[in-house]
C-alpha cells in the first residue's frame, strides 16, 4: 500500500536492485497513524517521495501527528531509523529520534538539534512509535520539499 514499506529477504551474498516505475507524487500526502490507550503503537511507514526529507521538513510536528516529549528520558513518540547501507536480517533501529523543547533530538547524543537530518530517505522505511494516547488515530500531512 502507498506510504508503507516491505522487506525483501534472499539468501545470496550479492546485492539486488529493485526498479519501480510510476509517477512521482507531487501533492501533499496524508498518512494515517494509529495509537493505543494502553501501550505504544508501531506505525510502519515508507514515505513516497523521490528525494530525502529532513525531520524539520517532514511535517510530523506541524501536522500534530508526532507528539513532543516532556523530557529526554520520558519520550512520548519516537521515530526509529534503520541503516540500509548495512545488510542484516531482523536488525534493530540504528537511531531513535524524538522531539523535545522545540527541536528534534537523537537518543544518545544529548541536546543537539538534529532537525536538518534527512532521515526520511527516498524509498526507505521507518517506524513511528506512537506513545500511549486516548486518541486512536492521527493524520500526518507531508508537503513536497522540492
Amino acid at each position: 500500500p502507498l506510504n508503507s514499506y516491505f522487506v525483501v529477504r534472499h539468501n545470496v551474498s550479492t546485492n539486488s536492485a529493485l526498479m519501480c516505475a510510476g509517477v512521482v507524487v507531487t501533492n501533499k500526502l496524508a498518512i494515517e497513524l494509529r495509537a493505543q490507550a494502553v501501550s505504544a503503537q508501531d506505525n510502519v511507514i515508507g514515505l513516497a517521495r523521490p528525494l530525502p526529507v529532513s525531520l524539520n521538513d517532514s511535517g510530523l510536528i506541524s501536522s500534530g501527528a508526532f507528539s513532543p516529549s516532556p523530557l529526554p528520558g520520558n519520550r512520548t513518540d519516537e521515530l526509529l531509523y534503520f541503516d540500509n547501507t548495512v545488510a542484516s536480517r531482523n536488525k534493530s533501529a540504528t537511531t531513535v529520534y524524538y522531539y523535545w523543547n522545540g527541536a528534534w533530538r537523537q537518543v544518545g547524543i544529548g541536546t543537539t538539534d538534529v532537525g536538518a537530518a534527512t532521515v526520511l530517505g527516498a524509498g526507505s522505511g521507518v517506524i513511528l512509535r506512537k506513545g500511549t494516547n486516548s486518541i486512536s488515530s492521527f493524520v500526518w500531512t507531508n508537503a513536497p520539499n522540492w
